[in-house]
């Protein structure tokens, strides 16, 4: 992508830097996953959405990619999704921070840090 926009200046620097880590964190997954895992996106007609959807086994996972992001404060995106499919276990937001796992209402919540999109499969 850098070579057709003729734009090689560090990822901080950058206007379209949530949609160059978005494009990372879709094709980490995209190599991670086998034909047992479904790769989705998720938004409601209100305008509610997530990044990214994993599903194995009618299991679902929603994952958040943030530019910038206060460690452990759950997105919106994420809760509209535990309010559709309250059965969901777990979510991830992928970000510039350090690795931090929690619970809210008995679900797990991980934050993990861009390059770990790979290991995103795992946790299903």
């Amino acid at each position: 992508m850098n070579a057709i926009i003729q734009d090689f200046r560090p990822a901080r620097l950058r206007a379209d830097q949530g949609a160059v880590k978005e494009q990372f964190a879709y094709w980490e997954l995209k190599k991670s996953i086998d034909v047992r895992y479904s790769l989705y996106y998720w938004r409601t007609t209100s305008g509610n959405e997530v990044d990214f959807v994993l599903e194995k086994d009618r299991e679902y996972l929603p994952i958040e990619v943030k530019s910038s992001w206060p460690s452990g404060k759950t997105p919106a995106g994420i809760r509209h999704f535990f309010d559709y499919y309250p059965e969901t276990r777990a979510a991830v937001v992928l970000y510039d921070g350090p690795e931090v796992s929690r619970t809210e209402d008995g679900r797990r919540l991980f934050f993990l840090p861009l390059y770990k999109a790979c290991r995103i499969p795992g946790l299903l």
